[in-house]
């Protein structure tokens, strides 16, 4: 019954089994003319370079498409595959480390958000096959938002992602808008020249230093459009930096004159503009609370948001 479902502009299966892939090349082409958006999220290790051939007849109309986690696709078929959609401006991808070079190198045009969901990297070449990896996707892209979300919460020592923000500096700097990857965690030099260079970001989630978190204020004050900034601490003696009231609101002040919101080791401060029973105005910045995900959500927000707003 729900493969007769037509008229769809985006459709996506968690988990999918082999029962609806079976169905689906049949499915999808009854929904080629509407189809904009093509998501099989979470574990998807059904799904092999067979299966994802079986649906590209149907899918070229596509502007957004995910894939979870399947070990039976390698880099070489996810990148061959991609090669083969056109239209593709908002992509979600669950990687896993293979250490085995794919011979094509996708022309992703039109690919403007990239969400990236991995497994903790604590080696420093596994870091490195993983910057390299993102590279080879986006080299031909017109980059406004990158999002690389790491399933592992843990906040040790970590290695250094250095390389994309080199990339996103040379390669991207004119469009990038949003660059999302928290705990990812980058040194001082190369964040400040990814700041001075990429104007136009908006929103930045970063792991950082205690020692550049005290200067990070500084390091943005160029950035006229930042608005949002995540960061989440690493390589401290101390388990974790806290902050408080007035310390985020020097933060904030200190920064660009857009800052709103400021999230620190997950505890969120935002700054506005009241006005007292005087009549006088001034600049407040108190802790919030911050959104509640639903569990169907976890890692489907970012794309649906890039997705409609490519889409529309």
């Amino acid at each position: 019954m729900l493969a007769r479902t037509g008229n769809l502009e985006r459709l996506a299966i968690q988990s999918p089994t082999r029962a609806i892939l079976q169905l689906l090349p049949e499915w999808l082409s009854r929904l080629s003319p509407t189809l904009k958006a093509f998501h099989l999220t979470d574990n998807c290790g059904s799904v092999t370079p067979g299966v994802l051939r079986s649906f590209l007849p149907h899918i070229q109309e596509i502007y957004s498409f995910a894939l979870g986690l399947s070990y039976s696709i390698t880099d070489e078929d996810i990148f061959s595959f991609l090669s083969e959609l056109p239209n593709l401006s908002s992509l979600t991808y669950r990687y896993y480390l293979q250490l085995r070079p794919p011979t094509t190198v996708p022309r992703l045009s039109h690919l403007r958000s990239l969400t990236v969901h991995h497994a903790k990297v604590g080696i420093r070449s596994h870091a490195a096959y993983l910057c390299k990896w993102v590279r080879r996707l986006v080299s031909s892209s017109p980059l406004e938002e990158l999002r690389l979300v790491c399933e592992d919460s843990s906040r040790g020592a970590s290695v250094s992602f250095d390389a994309v923000l080199s990339h996103l500096t040379q390669k991207h700097a004119e469009t990038l808008r949003v660059l999302d990857m928290t705990k990812a965690f980058a040194g001082q030099s190369a964040l400040r020249v990814l700041f001075a260079r990429c104007m136009r970001l908006e929103e930045v989630g970063i792991a950082v230093s205690e020692n550049v978190l005290r200067v990070f204020p500084t390091l943005t004050c160029s950035l006229h459009e930042l608005h949002t900034v995540t960061i989440e601490t690493r390589n401290i003696k101390r388990r974790r930096v806290d902050m408080t009231t007035e310390r985020a609101r020097e933060f904030i002040e200190n920064g660009p004159d857009k800052l709103r919101r400021l999230t620190l080791n997950g505890v969120v401060w935002e700054g506005q503009w009241l006005m007292a029973e005087q009549g006088d105005v001034r600049f407040v910045v108190q802790q919030s609370t911050p959104p509640k995900i639903l569990p169907w959500e976890e890692g489907t927000a970012a794309n649906h948001y890039g997705f409609l707003r490519h889409f529309h």
